[in-house]
């Protein structure tokens, strides 16, 4: 059984992203801005031993539209994509990771 609750362990991500942008809707041109809060998703504690963010924009096809590599500090960082100015309109996601510890 410790060894099955082992592997699960190892398994976790040390780190829980939340982020926060500025707003909901966004058009061709715009900048989304963002603040992201990184805790220890063992503990729950907003502490991590990462020491960069990177952060993905991503078109519905899942092909990566902006990318960037941001500094975490105190838990914490804050970015900005770029939504290029011939954007087709439609449904865009962002994908936030950490270094990893």
């Amino acid at each position: 059984m410790t060894g099955i609750l082992n592997r699960i362990g190892n398994n976790i991500p040390a780190d829980q992203l939340f982020l926060h942008l500025d707003r909901n809707l966004y058009h061709s041109g715009d900048t989304i801005r963002f603040k992201a809060y990184i805790r220890d998703s063992q503990t729950g504690v907003f502490e991590t031993k990462s020491i960069s963010l990177y952060a993905l924009l991503l078109n519905s096809d899942h092909v990566t539209i902006d990318s960037a590599r941001f500094r975490i500090s105190y838990s914490t960082a804050s970015g900005w994509l770029k939504v290029p100015e011939i954007t087709p309109v439609g449904d865009y996601s962002i994908l936030a990771f950490t270094s990893g510890r």
